[in-house]
């Protein structure tokens, strides 16, 4: 499992700076192609899509706004992130790489990334835009539930953090059943907004430890330790585990969101 034709890499962290030299707005490539500049690279490329095929394994794309990608090779999925400097589109999916920047040409609807001697690194990929292409956001997987009906979440309502800004145990008279796990909810009404879009009330990683995961560890968490965080629910392991992880919760979130796809994949297995 590894992203695309940009140097194939382990995926375990992210972030990363981009050096010097190459942020300069330099279009013209060696071989004279003039390639896309950084106003465009973000017009075309963040919040869409883009797709290829590379030794025979097809590879999806997305470019989240925030700097994030969510990916899949060969339909497993992987995370990384995202930056331009110049005419220059950067990729980190975490490990020891030499070579992660690329620049781009569109023709169309389809790609050709070069690299830095001017030399084209991969042809034929196609830019699909908007998000409508992506693939799933992580937080669709196994779910945490207890040893007793596969309840998730302990049994607590998770519309309740949203809509009442408080930690609430569900009731079994209104619950649902999602990615095989039994939901349970305070009200009908938080029923029914769940049903209605479950992606955004469901909490982050399958309702694991969110500290947890920035450490690679896969632990599970407290319902009455929580933080919402850009509309997005995060659980931890404990109030304890949640004061120390909200000093960085930042960086903690980006190298949980990087670590999940491998974590994901694994309790697939």
């Amino acid at each position: 499992m590894r992203g695309f034709g940009i140097g194939m890499m382990s995926i375990v962290s992210a972030g990363f700076l981009v050096s010097v030299a190459l942020a300069a707005e330099d279009r013209k490539m060696p071989n004279g192609v003039t390639v896309l500049t950084g106003q465009e690279l973000h017009k075309h490329f963040v919040g869409s899509t883009v797709t290829g095929v590379f030794r025979e394994t097809v590879w999806v794309e997305y470019y989240e706004p925030k700097g994030r990608i969510r990916g899949t090779w060969g339909g497993r999925p992987y995370g990384g992130t995202w930056s331009i400097s110049g005419p220059w589109m950067c990729y980190d999916y975490g490990g020891e790489a030499n070579d992660r920047c690329r620049t781009i040409l569109l023709e169309g609807d389809q790609i050709t990334f070069f690299k830095e001697s001017g030399e084209p690194s991969t042809s034929g990929n196609k830019l699909i835009p908007g998000e409508e292409a992506a693939p799933p956001p992580f937080t669709l997987g196994p779910i945490n539930t207890n040893f007793w009906g596969d309840v998730a979440i302990k049994g607590y309502d998770p519309v309740a953090y949203f809509v009442d800004g408080a930690a609430k145990k569900g009731s079994e008279d209104f619950s649902y059943e999602w990615l095989g796990a039994t939901w349970n909810f305070a009200s009908a009404e938080h029923r029914d907004l769940f049903i209605e879009d479950p992606i955004r009330y469901a909490p982050q990683y399958g309702g694991y430890c969110s500290s947890g995961l920035a450490g690679d560890s896969v632990d599970s968490a407290d319902p009455e330790a929580w933080r919402i965080v850009d509309g997005k629910l995060y659980l931890l392991f404990s109030r304890k585990t949640l004061a120390n992880w909200e000093r960085d919760k930042n960086e903690s979130i980006q190298q949980a969101d990087a670590n999940w796809p491998q974590v994901l994949v694994s309790l697939k297995q």
